[in-house]
């Protein structure tokens, strides 16, 4: 099986996780489309698409005007015809919109994975994305999104609740030291991110009280957000 990955950059240091989805997919073989290249020594890959310089500054442009006008690169074009991938991946909500005449232009099925801003922020900010996510609603395959609650906001948006899927971000455990606590061990767990209901920090909690069940220590809990430590 072959996919296309469609992304704004490939990569920004905050979007490791894009990374990890690609080389833990070892029975796949994935191809990036990108208009523009960074931090290759973090994120190396083989197959990299990249947009030529007008390009960029056309989609940039393009963009930052917000009109309801979609093109794509040839070099794009190029590379779906001559790797004829099975599956077109869409990184973000945004990305897929103006992924979709290429997607259609060459019939493929298109999956897409929205992250966060894509799904609250834009659309809240924008009104025009809802008209542009029923589009995308009702042409791509699938919607993939991190927890229930991305899920829900989704549906909220539109989306028909048959086409999402919850698909879980995971870490390479076997990259963590493995430390054991003495008996006499106290300390801190802490979780760091935005005080949004989205991060589910609720359910965080209630995993650090299980775990501080299991290791009778007292452990504390520290959730930390952009503006405030509160314990």
């Amino acid at each position: 099986m072959i996919i296309a990955h469609s992304v704004q950059n490939w990569l920004p240091i905050t979007q490791t996780w894009i990374y990890n989805q690609l080389r833990y997919m070892k029975s796949v073989q994935s191809i990036v489309l990108t208009y523009q290249r960074e931090n290759l020594s973090l994120f190396p890959w083989d197959l990299i698409i990249e947009a030529n310089n007008l390009d960029n500054i056309l989609f940039r442009a393009i963009r930052k005007a917000d009109i309801n006008f979609r093109r794509y690169p040839r070099v794009f074009d190029d590379a779906i015809k001559k790797n004829k991938p099975d599956i077109f991946h869409s990184h973000f909500g945004n990305r897929a919109w103006f992924d979709l005449h290429l997607v259609q232009d060459n019939d493929l099925k298109q999956i897409v994975t929205f992250y966060g801003f894509d799904v609250g922020m834009l659309p809240a900010k924008n009104p025009i994305w809802i008209k542009r996510y029923k589009e995308l609603f009702s042409s791509a395959e699938m919607f993939l999104c991190e927890g229930p609650y991305m899920a829900n906001s989704l549906i909220d948006l539109g989306c028909p609740m048959e086409k999402v899927k919850v698909h879980s971000l995971g870490i390479d455990t076997k990259t963590l030291q493995y430390s054991r606590f003495s008996d006499s061990y106290y300390g801190y767990n802490q979780f760091n991110g935005r005080a949004l209901t989205e991060k589910q920090m609720l359910s965080r909690m209630a995993d650090f009280v299980e775990i501080d069940a299991i290791l009778e220590n007292g452990t504390k809990v520290r959730i930390k957000d952009d503006y405030s430590l509160t314990d």
